[in-house]
């Protein structure tokens, strides 16, 4: 497909997935984890677009930047991730 890039390849006026993980870890860092880590907090639900969503499963440590190539999110379709002993893993 000519919409699928590598990872640090940037489209023209476009992020690369690179700028996105990057962009995505600076907001999960500041926002996401206070919510995974507080208590009286259960669940946390996360919509985004694909590539946002790709993003998040590199800086969770699920995929890396080369795996996340070969991985095809659904449109629509929860991914339920598990976060136990400090790591997050798809259930």
């Amino acid at each position: 497909h000519k919409w699928r890039r590598g990872y640090s390849e940037q489209p023209p006026n476009g992020e690369s997935l690179e700028n996105v993980v990057s962009r995505v870890k600076t907001y999960f860092d500041e926002e996401i984890i206070h919510s995974i880590n507080n208590p009286n907090i259960k669940n946390v639900l996360i919509a985004a677009h694909g590539n946002s969503l790709r993003a998040l499963l590199i800086v969770m440590n699920i995929y890396t930047s080369i795996e996340i190539n070969s991985v095809e999110l659904s449109t629509g379709v929860p991914i339920h991730i598990i976060f136990d002993n400090n790591n997050f893993s798809i259930k």
